[in-house]
């Protein structure tokens, strides 16, 4: 794995990159791999170095320890994938659909939206940056579209759904209300709970919903700007404010590359933490529900592998796995066919919009994960680095160049 070390030490030569790390753990606790390099601002005149203690945003890899919470609940027989969730939120058969003309005309929902559409992405709800009818929508109501994180407040989440429950896959906020699920059946704030039952046990100490205080010894974002393209720039007031209504399970966590490598090896331990003991899943749980495709038989899964652009400045159009059957479990995304040259069937990934990458592939005892924090999402230079870090923790050759990137595609 020294070639990792040259790998990262070049994402970060010269500012190319803020701070990278990358981290690969096994089951039995061991990080085979834990470097981080870097700066946290490289816009400072004597910026911090970047560490694996370092806390930064993780954004949307918040979404598999929501989902953790959430099937807790489910071991505890409180809730159900079949449940309706106007059970639990009843004003949720209210938000409208979008007719599919190309505008923002809207009707009523056709079908009964359950929690196995949340845990599934297959509710209707998507986000404002990755389809172009919420973003116009958000424009006609008045309001800055992708500031989900500093809204923290209902009205804003609730978006038109893209299909009626049930029918199709779209990527959205659909983990968030997992979330609010959670806190109607709990009487918790899902912070609270999260912070109980799984920060605590696992001995995440510094993962947290927002900053006591915010100074130099944080990852900041970086953006290249309104075209996506520009030098990067740090944009200090990324981080969730003190005191929001709700903090989306989609999205809330601040965390530490130390404290996300003790989720992975818990998942890969069957949701025992190697290094407390602790439990938090069940591994009939793990196997049925995280490893599991759950997407509905009659849904049309043709978007799961795609990422959807509407604001450059958030994330490039790009395809997660080009060429490969993928599935969505309870958790994350799943290959559901051996990858050449990477991970083993019914593995599973996913992401942060910070360009945070992670892999679980417990036939081969491996899992990993790649942070930095720069928009926007699916950087190739990032992608390029994630798939290096694959294939050295199951034991394939690095290669350099166009070939290196087979298990994804980054439209120009």
């Amino acid at each position: 794995m020294d070639k990792l070390d040259s790998l990262l030490e070049a994402c970060t030569a010269n500012n190319a990159y803020p701070g990278t790390a990358a981290t690969i753990v096994d089951s039995k606790g061991n990080r085979l791999y834990h470097k981080a390099f870097g700066v946290n601002d490289i816009s400072a005149e004597n910026p911090t170095k970047f560490t694996t203690s370092t806390q930064m945003l993780i954004f949307s890899c918040t979404k598999l320890i929501a989902c953790i919470a959430a099937l807790q609940l489910v071991e505890q027989g409180k809730l159900s994938l079949d449940d309706p969730v106007s059970k639990y939120i009843p004003d949720i058969v209210d938000i409208p659909v979008y007719v599919g003309d190309g505008t923002t005309a809207t009707r009523p929902q056709k079908t009964t939206m359950t929690i196995q559409h949340l845990f599934t992405h297959t509710a209707g709800f998507t986000y404002d940056f990755f389809d172009k009818t919420t973003l116009q929508w958000r424009v006609e109501q008045g309001a800055q579209p992708g500031v989900y994180m500093a809204e923290g407040n209902r009205p804003y989440f609730r978006t038109p759904l893209l299909h009626d429950p049930g029918t199709a896959f779209a990527y959205g906020v659909n983990i968030d209300y997992l979330g609010l699920v959670l806190e109607a059946i709990t009487g918790q704030k899902l912070q609270d709970y999260v912070k109980a039952n799984i920060l605590e046990p696992l001995d995440m100490k510094s993962s947290v919903p927002y900053l006591e205080k915010e100074d130099a010894t944080h990852l900041l974002l970086h953006i290249r700007g309104l075209t996506g393209k520009d030098p990067l720039m740090a944009f200090p007031g990324a981080f969730p404010p003190k005191g929001l209504e709700f903090y989306g399970g989609g999205h809330y966590l601040i965390s530490t590359v130390d404290d996300y490598a003790q989720i992975l090896t818990t998942i890969l331990n069957d949701g025992t933490s190697p290094t407390t003991g602790a439990t938090i899943l069940k591994p009939e749980t793990v196997d049925n529900y995280l490893f599991k495709d759950m997407i509905p038989a009659d849904a049309d899964r043709k978007h799961v592998p795609i990422v959807n652009s509407s604001l450059p400045m958030s994330t490039n159009q790009a395809e997660f796995l080009p060429g490969h059957k993928v599935g969505w479990s309870c958790g994350f995304l799943l290959n559901l066919e051996d990858v050449p040259g990477g991970r083993k069937s019914y593995s599973g990934m996913w992401a942060g919009l910070g360009n945070l990458f992670f892999f679980i592939d417990r036939k081969s005892d491996r899992a990993g994960l790649v942070a930095t924090s720069v928009l926007p999402f699916m950087d190739d230079g990032v992608l390029t680095l994630f798939e290096a870090v694959e294939k050295a923790a199951l034991g394939h050759e690095i290669r350099d160049g166009a070939e290196a990137k087979t298990l994804f595609r980054v439209d120009s």
